[in-house]
């Protein structure tokens, strides 16, 4: 009776620590995936459009991006539509 006893304890000592493995696992994933996309956001960057003179004219918008992004074809069209 006390191997059984013995065997039912180390298998569930066996359970219990790998699903605390696995647990541990994807908790580390999740912080990395959330780590991972919160740098890809840059805090310093937040002003992503600057007004040169005037914010009520959209020729006097210049746009700039964190990621060098050319809105240059978006800007024409727009300015085109709102003349």
């Amino acid at each position: 009776m006390a191997k059984n006893n013995q065997t039912v304890l180390a298998l569930t000592l066996l359970i219990t620590t790998s699903l605390i493995g696995i647990f541990a696992v994807l908790a580390w994933i999740g912080y990395s995936l959330t780590r991972s996309k919160s740098e890809g956001k840059s805090p310093g960057n937040t002003n992503l459009v600057n007004t040169t003179t005037n914010s009520s004219s959209l020729k006097q918008i210049e746009i700039t991006t964190a990621r060098n992004v050319d809105y240059s074809q978006l800007q024409k069209y727009l300015q085109n539509k709102h003349i």
